[in-house]
């Protein structure tokens, strides 16, 4: 490829999730806000996150490091997936009532501990 298109930038100022192409952050609350703006998430599966995004519809939840950066890799190189996807996630936000997204976080958080 003759450009970088893969840029760690530390926190992502809010206002930037809706132009970004893929979100590849593991805490919960920032993969809700990527999905409510349109915009799919890669996430590990473990923690809250993997509740939160439905594997191959608005992300992928990967089982190792190999995988989490090969699903990065392959939506840095699909736009047609990434705007499918970022479609079906700003859906599945659009469809959940707060409530319940709030007890799929907790859910997520008491598996985890558990």
């Amino acid at each position: 490829m003759g450009r970088s298109w893969v840029k760690r930038l530390g926190p992502m100022p809010r206002q930037f999730a809706p132009k970004a192409d893929c979100a590849a952050r593991p805490e919960a609350d920032v993969v809700q806000e990527a999905l409510a703006c349109g915009v799919p998430a890669v996430v590990t599966g473990s923690g809250g996150p993997r509740f939160i995004v439905r594997h191959g519809v608005s992300g992928f939840v990967t089982g190792s490091d190999a995988e989490f950066c090969e699903r990065i890799v392959h939506m840095a190189r699909e736009e047609s997936l990434r705007r499918e996807m970022g479609r079906a996630a700003r859906q599945q936000v659009e469809d959940q009532p707060w409530d319940r997204v709030f007890q799929e976080v907790y859910d997520a958080y008491a598996h985890s501990l558990a």
